[in-house]
């Protein structure tokens, strides 16, 4: 399980799904969240009333009860909490270099659907620092629907979808993929490994964990990989798109996007993007 959360935030209401999922995650580890927060403001003008309401939030859930005391948290539910902010402009090499100083086991962030073109005349902060994080990142999207349901908050990934091109894909894709259905409150799991194109020995060679409560299933589709992700997500009702992802590595990419940044722009779910480890 992913127990070591980085949630940067811009302190942005919009966030709050990405923000309670980052929370369920860090809370269902036993682990830690660090809301880590990249602005102008010098140390006395930090908002920190506007950053994420850690306490009010399990409050809500009725994880703890009302007027909760700071040391609660880590009393009562094993979960530690840091709010951090770093006086910068550059957001992206800030948190780079924050991260490069802490192990995280994974990212999260709030994103938004917009077109290539609109990326590139209003640039998302989220896909840079994903790519220089170099960690698994879970992009929770702003609108559509949230994992996290109900008043106690439970975090629900019961169906998904892992888009396999190669062998080196699964390798990473599919751990990752049982590590965070390993933090959902629902049973039983169903996995789809979705292959896109004509050579399905891909999915034939691949070896697979058995846990009992998780149903495998294979499916080939022909065409454009992110139309058939879309059509996947839309059709299998899936709940998290895991994708292996190599980064930015061509015009191409930096233009239309990758087919990670394509899918997390288009299907409305939360997509984890899982980078090959570094050479």
């Amino acid at each position: 399980m992913y127990s070591r959360i980085l949630f940067p935030t811009a302190l942005h209401p919009e966030e709050d799904a990405a923000f309670h999922t980052a929370l369920r995650l860090a809370l269902g580890a036993r682990g830690s969240i660090t809301l880590l927060h990249v602005g102008k403001e010098d140390r006395e003008h930090v908002p920190w009333d506007r950053f994420p309401p850690v306490r009010k939030t399990l409050e809500k859930w009725d994880l703890l009860p009302a007027g909760s005391a700071v040391g609660d948290v880590h009393q009562h539910l094993g979960l530690s909490v840091r709010k951090l902010a770093l006086h910068a402009s550059n957001v992206t090499g800030s948190v780079q270099e924050h991260m490069e100083h802490h192990g995280y086991d994974l990212v999260v962030m709030g994103t938004e659907a917009r077109s290539s073109w609109g990326r590139l005349l209003r640039p998302s902060k989220a896909e840079p620092i994903a790519e220089a994080a170099h960690r698994p990142t879970l992009f929770v999207p702003r609108s559509g629907r949230s994992p996290v349901h109900g008043q106690k908050a439970e975090l629900r990934f019961q169906r998904l979808l892992v888009p396999v091109r190669s062998v080196p894909d699964a390798s990473v894709a599919i751990p990752a993929a049982m590590a965070m259905a390993a933090c959902s409150l629902s049973e039983p799991l169903e996995i789809t490994l979705l292959h896109v194109g004509e050579d399905t020995t891909v999915l034939d060679h691949l070896k697979l964990p058995d846990p009992p409560n998780v149903t495998w299933h294979r499916a080939v589709r022909s065409g454009s990989v992110k139309e058939q992700i879309a059509n996947a997500v839309d059709a299998l009702d899936i709940d998290l798109v895991v994708m292996a992802t190599n980064g930015v590595d061509s015009l191409k990419d930096d233009i239309f996007g990758t087919t990670t940044e394509q899918t997390l722009h288009t299907v409305e779910r939360p997509v984890l993007a899982v980078p090959h480890p570094a050479e």
